[in-house]
């Protein structure tokens, strides 16, 4: 299941689309190293290791479809041979003939696919100016930094809020979290 994310950011200056291009994941970069062939083993013990983490840990609360989820995950990785798994993380990238290792283009600092600007993005808000009106675009000294700026949540989004608050809040530390969550994967019975 594909997710989607959505995150509001405050651009300073007066090229902000200049300014955030070095985060986006369509800014390609000078030819760089991914992943080295002989990590492949390594990668996915760790891969491995951190779904039975989640699994087997008691401080982690999942629910009935996220343990059948990463269930899934875990016992497609188990029986996927190195290489395969090696070839499923790199997939688009260039392979370097004498050692095999992977080389990419991608932005390594790659944080957004596609951004709005202003009035554009339906989930920004307005700033307060210090004349009373609003504005998506101001100057620092133009705004009114005393208002307070309230942002109403659907009961839906405040749902999701409260769970990914409780999520994020849990005794586990960010290095593990991270190091899981941006691993390319493929699930599914028919992927070896």
């Amino acid at each position: 299941m594909a997710e989607t994310h959505f995150h509001t950011i405050l651009v300073i200056g007066e090229e902000p689309e200049k300014t955030i291009a070095k985060y986006s994941s369509v800014t390609e970069v000078e030819k760089h190293l991914k992943i080295k062939r002989d990590d492949a083993p390594k990668l996915l013990n760790k891969h491995i290791k951190a779904i039975k983490s989640f699994l087997d840990s008691d401080k982690i609360k999942l629910t009935s479809r996220q343990k059948d989820y990463f269930k899934e995950a875990y016992l497609s990785l188990k029986d996927m041979d190195e290489f395969d798994y090696f070839l499923e993380i790199t997939k688009g990238c260039t392979y370097d003939e004498e050692t095999g290792d992977a080389y990419t283009t991608e932005n390594p600092d790659a944080m957004y696919q596609m951004y709005y600007i202003g009035d554009k993005c339906p989930f920004a808000e307005p700033f307060i100016l210090n004349d009373g009106t609003t504005s998506y675009s101001a100057k620092v000294q133009d705004i009114d930094w005393n208002k307070e700026i309230k942002v109403e949540l659907t009961p839906y989004q405040q749902k999701m809020e409260d769970e990914i608050n409780e999520f994020l809040h849990q005794e586990i530390t960010w290095g593990k979290v991270r190091d899981f969550l941006f691993q390319e994967v493929t699930f599914g019975k028919n992927n070896k």
